[in-house]
């Protein structure tokens, strides 16, 4: 159904090894980095080639350092109200792989309006703090809780209420293929598979944009679906009593979006669906 195996042929162990020697030469790697788990998935981003894995994994080690990654979680102080806003829910691990299921709300953010207000960087180092968190706090559980290194994760992504602003404005598109790069370039086969839904016509102009800035590793694990085409298939590949009502399935909540539930992994606020008010917009900077 979907993939996170921790074998590996015997050529991926090789080079493994190969890897670990040479990046070892200069860099101190900690514990996770130096498994076999975590430098896999920098070869297999790159074909198995070892220079081109260890150059992208040295520019990576780089970039975490120059932005204080490894400590964005403790460092970035992300105002309470933001938490609770956050599109993001955790519906819980596939049965099959363990892989945790993230469904994020992508569309109902106003992408247009915070890059009017704030500064770009702030809406970057927002996006590596969700980042971090799934891998140092979701991961991790699904791997205390699966015995064995959980590295990746399934991804639903609904794009209802998607803005066609997000197409016109070069800005919006600039910052999308950006952040969509850093991901590619910084996070290598984090993410198991992903479905697009309620993708509007228009999207398909936008993800043909994007698609030369993508890995074709990523590419092939992504699905898109319109508005109407997607329940049947997710009734085949999503446990549908993890799923809220309003995305095909059967959990129970206080209404078809399971408001208030745990399942919105930074407190979503409860209220959120209620009213007219569909999109949200940031409107902070962070120190």
């Amino acid at each position: 159904m979907f993939c996170d195996t921790n074998s590996y042929t015997v050529e991926e162990r090789e080079k493994i090894n190969f890897l670990r020697s040479r990046i070892s030469v200069d860099v101190t790697l900690n514990e996770d980095q130096v498994s076999d788990h975590y430098l896999v998935k920098w070869l297999r981003a790159r074909s198995l080639n070892v220079v081109k894995a260890e150059e992208m994994l040295r520019k990576s080690l780089q970039w975490r350092e120059e932005n204080g990654v490894d400590t964005i979680l403790e460092t970035l102080k992300v105002p309470e109200h933001i938490m609770k806003k956050a599109l993001i829910g955790y519906l819980g691990d596939d049965p099959v792989t363990g892989l945790p299921m993230l469904l994020v709300l992508e569309g109902r953010w106003d992408l247009a309006k915070d890059l009017e207000e704030i500064k770009e960087k702030d809406l970057i180092r927002l996006n590596i703090y969700f980042m971090e968190y799934i891998q140092k706090v979701i991961l991790k559980k699904c791997s205390e809780k699966a015995r064995r290194p959980i590295t990746s994760f399934i991804e639903i992504m609904d794009l209802d209420f998607y803005d066609y602003r997000m197409l016109a404005r070069s800005q919006c598109r600039n910052f999308i293929i950006k952040l969509h790069a850093m991901f590619d370039s910084n996070y290598p086969e984090t993410v198991s598979h992903v479905s697009l839904i309620n993708a509007p016509k228009l999207f398909f102009v936008l993800f043909n944009l994007l698609k030369p800035f993508i890995f074709e590793s990523t590419l092939s694990k992504v699905f898109i679906y319109g508005n109407d085409n997607w329940q049947e298939e997710f009734g085949k590949r999503f446990p549908v009593e993890l799923l809220p009502p309003k995305w095909g399935g059967t959990k129970p909540g206080r209404d078809e979006f399971c408001s208030g539930d745990p399942i919105w992994i930074f407190g979503l606020d409860e209220n959120y669906f209620e009213g007219s008010g569909t999109k949200f917009v940031i409107q902070v900077q962070f120190a």
